[in-house]
């Protein structure tokens, strides 16, 4: 457990980190049981900088991932993993995790309007975990983690209200 939260924590000051070394001020933090929430402040930011903040976490992640694999042992056994699915989870292109950052930051580069698109991309890919959830549970009789994940994403994109 000591090590989840310690990835989670790495991974937020990875893009804590970043918006500091990009000069982006932060407006407010919030912590939850799973991550948190980082707002930034509001002004002109260039896409560059907020797919450069956005890939922090997971960059984050993947050099903790990377330590997990060198130094071996049971430490090492449990960080590569668990960084690895953090940070590929991280990147999924869902609202509300930094691969949906990354969706409208791309869509908005090229002048499109991003909110739609995310959505449904969001939804699409939300199904497609809650199945994968599905049959981990169901069929493999897995560890029902994933699939409270899944339904807990799609709680909070579909039930938290309008996003725009």
């Amino acid at each position: 457990m000591v090590l989840t939260l310690g990835s989670a924590l790495l991974h937020e000051i990875g893009h804590l980190t970043a918006a500091r070394l990009t000069h982006v001020p932060i407006a407010a933090v919030t912590v939850y049981p799973f991550g948190a929430d980082i707002r930034l402040a509001p002004g002109l930011r260039s896409y560059r900088t907020d797919a450069l903040i956005a890939l922090a976490g997971a960059a984050a992640n993947l050099l903790l991932a990377g330590v997990g694999a060198l130094i071996g042992g049971t430490a090492g056994l449990f960080l590569t993993p668990c960084n690895l699915t953090l940070a590929g989870l991280n990147l999924l292109p869902i609202d509300g995790l930094d691969g949906g950052v990354l969706l409208r930051t791309c869509l908005e580069s090229q002048g499109m309007e991003s909110g739609g698109v995310a959505r449904i991309v969001s939804f699409c890919c939300l199904l497609a975990l809650w199945l994968g959830a599905v049959y981990v549970l169901w069929i493999e009789d897995g560890d029902p983690s994933f699939f409270v994940l899944s339904c807990g994403l799609f709680a909070v994109l579909f039930l938290g209200g309008e996003k725009t």
